[in-house]
């Protein structure tokens, strides 16, 4: 039997379903394979040169008690900190005092000189309801992006009904980590 003999055995076989089997298949099937899809994106590893037993910088790690006002200094790479997550934390404890009105931007720590200089240009006008809240991070969570470059997603609560997400991009240089975008830029 030849091919085009086999597919046309196949649709009869088809047509002769009844109406509401082929219905359903027509959903199922699809559907089956979507799911399929996503679950070989969500089991494939980020990167062909992925190794099995290479760290990956994929956890959340929680805040056992709110993160206070910052301790400040000079906008630098955070050469200090060896984890992209210490790097966020620190950032994001400097950058959140500095858009809530409470702190200058040469005090945001681990950021890098072209993201300073955008921040610099849009400014943020706070009003003074928002400057009497307290921004907390009350989870961070870091996953690699690629070699060297992680996203790290906080959440944040500042005393409002709504925690909101905010996300930064850290990228690993000769003196450690450091933030280079906001996620929305």
């Amino acid at each position: 039997m030849s091919a085009a003999d086999r597919l046309a055995s196949a649709l009869d076989a088809i047509d002769r379903m009844p109406r509401a089997v082929r219905r359903a298949a027509t959903l199922a099937v699809p559907l089956g394979l979507l799911g399929a899809l996503v679950t070989a994106f969500a089991l494939a590893p980020l990167h062909g040169d992925a190794q099995p037993g290479r760290a990956r910088y994929a956890r959340s790690v929680h805040a056992a008690r709110p993160i206070g006002p910052p301790r400040l200094a000079p906008a630098r790479p955070d050469h200090s900190r060896s984890t992209p997550t210490a790097t966020a934390r620190r950032f994001l404890r400097s950058y959140l005092a500095y858009s809530y009105g409470r702190g200058p931007l040469d005090r945001v720590h681990g950021a890098d000189p072209r993201l300073i200089t955008a921040l610099q240009r849009a400014r943020p006008r706070v009003p003074p309801a928002v400057r009497r809240r307290r921004p907390q991070i009350t989870t961070i969570q870091v996953l690699e992006q690629a070699r060297g470059a992680v996203q790290a997603t906080a959440t944040i609560t500042d005393g409002d009904r709504v925690p909101y997400a905010l996300v930064v991009y850290l990228d690993r240089r000769p003196g450690g980590w450091t933030v280079t975008r906001l996620g929305d830029d």
